[in-house]
């Protein structure tokens, strides 16, 4: 019994101490973008949205999660911009595009292309995401933000042009 209490014991101290800073690293992390001169609002689940405005009087939404997660010691986020939300099944018909997609993906230099389902799997998206760590500066933070917001768009505007989507700035 003592052991059982002894492990519980630890397993709390880890745990703990490791959503402790979690939470920590997301109060940070929210405090360095409010040193951006960026404007954004909270969604109901917490995390953030934010409004870009990029060439040609679009705009594009970001999106900043505010759950971390931990990674050898690094707390990190995931920061995205859609350039396509559709249903599932229509998501899954683009083989020929995810191809296209990791190639663009394998040349970036910071990101990637990736797939956002909703919970009921009924809607899913294409967005480009970064994964920035809680102790980003204010100013790496924006770069990073502007950077996903402008690819993401060029694709949306890429995928408009072709006739791939119908709708003009979703995003």
């Amino acid at each position: 019994m003592k052991k059982l209490t002894l492990i519980v014991v630890l397993l709390g101290l880890v745990f703990g101490n490791t959503f402790g800073q979690g939470a920590k690293a997301s109060k940070k992390l929210l405090k360095t973008l409010n040193k951006t001169d960026l404007n954004f609002e909270t969604t109901d689940v917490g995390d953030f949205r934010i409004t870009i405005a990029v060439e040609n009087g679009r705009t594009h939404l970001v999106f900043l999660t505010s759950q971390i997660n931990e990674y050898h010691g690094a707390y990190v986020s995931d920061l995205y911009g859609f350039a396509i939300v559709s249903n599932s099944d229509s998501i899954k018909m683009l083989s020929d595009t995810y191809q296209d997609l990791l190639v663009e993906t394998a040349r970036t230099t910071v990101g990637s292309w990736g797939i956002y389902y909703s919970d009921d799997k009924t809607q899913a998206g294409i967005a480009y995401i970064a994964k920035i760590t809680s102790n980003i500066t204010s100013e790496e933070l924006k770069a990073h933000i502007l950077g996903v917001a402008l690819i993401a768009d060029l694709k949306e505007l890429e995928w408009e042009k072709s006739g791939f989507i119908l709708e003009s700035d979703q995003w």
